[in-house]
Formats: structure tokens, sequence, C-alpha cells
């Protein structure tokens, strides 16, 4: 069985935003990592916690959808179907807070724009 070792110290690790960067998750580690992610998004598409987040909040919408789906078609209880709902929407704002430590702590570095002649 094939470990997966931490890109930067050898340690072993897990995915980390990219296919194939891993990370132990010590804090050092984890820096690196999140400005190896950047340094590869170079071009103009939005960042990667940017796509994570845009990627949360679509699928907290398409989760109230299915669960009010469910309570019409009474599938689940109305109360079963609220407190599913609370839960993710919990969940979601702590991950969502977490990114946004993560873009504070380890703010973008913003590039120059040269305007051409």
């Amino acid at each position: 069985m094939k470990v997966n070792r931490c890109y930067f110290c050898g340690r072993p690790g897990f995915v980390l935003r990219d296919m194939d960067l891993f990370s132990c998750g010590r804090e050092i580690c984890e820096s690196l990592a999140l400005a190896e992610v950047r340094r590869r998004n170079r071009d103009r598409r939005p960042m990667p916690e940017q796509q994570l987040a845009k990627a949360l909040l679509t699928s907290l919408d398409t989760l109230e959808y299915a669960l009010r789906l469910d309570a019409d078609a009474e599938v689940l209880e109305e109360s079963e179907a609220r407190q599913i709902d609370e839960l993710e929407r919990k969940e979601t704002a702590h991950v969502l807070a977490e990114l946004h430590k993560l873009e504070r702590r380890w703010p973008v570095v913003k590039r120059l724009t040269v305007a051409k002649p």
C-alpha cells in the first residue's frame, strides 16, 4: 500500500486542494502548500479558496432544494429536514470561516498589471 507523503517534509500526508500536492498538516507545510497552490494558479482564474467557497455554497443550495422536495413529498418529516438543514448550515459556516482565516493569514500577493501602449 502506497503512503502519500508530505510534499515538503516527507511525513505521511493528505491531499491539499490539488490532486498531486500532499501536506502533513503542520503549519509550515500548510503555508508552503498554500503558496504552491497559488503559484500554480497564477493565471486569471479564481483562486482555489474562492472556487472551494463557491462550491460549498452551491452544494448547500442544492441540499436545501433537495430537502424541500423531500419534505414536500413527505419522504422526510419537517423536523428532520430542518435538523439536517441546520447542521449543514453550521458545518458550511465553519468551513467558510476556516477559509477566511487562511485568506487573512496568507493574503494573496497582488499582481502588478502593466498597461500596454
